[in-house]
């Protein structure tokens, strides 16, 4: 929502585990999916063109960062940025 906030000329999709989205607050650029990093993205890939994944340092195993880094490049069309 903070991007989405800052950026009202993009369009922003937040995924989270968590199927309680924010609809009152949240700016009309801006919409949510429910997502399960280590199941993988429910997103076509060559997708976006940034994808940013914030705050998940501590909740991923170390053993599932290969597969979490390759869903984010995945989705990510060539020539787009990755941010972690």
């Amino acid at each position: 929502m903070e991007m989405a906030a800052n950026h009202p000329h993009i369009e922003c999709i937040g995924c989270d585990i968590q199927t309680m989205f924010p609809q009152d607050t949240c700016p009309r650029n801006c919409d949510f999916q429910a997502c399960d990093i280590f199941e993988g993205l429910n997103f076509p890939s060559n997708n976006f063109d940034f994808t940013y994944q914030r705050m998940m340092y501590s909740t991923i195993p170390e053993a599932k960062w290969p597969f979490v880094i390759s869903e984010l490049v995945r989705i990510t069309k060539p020539g787009g940025w990755v941010e972690v």
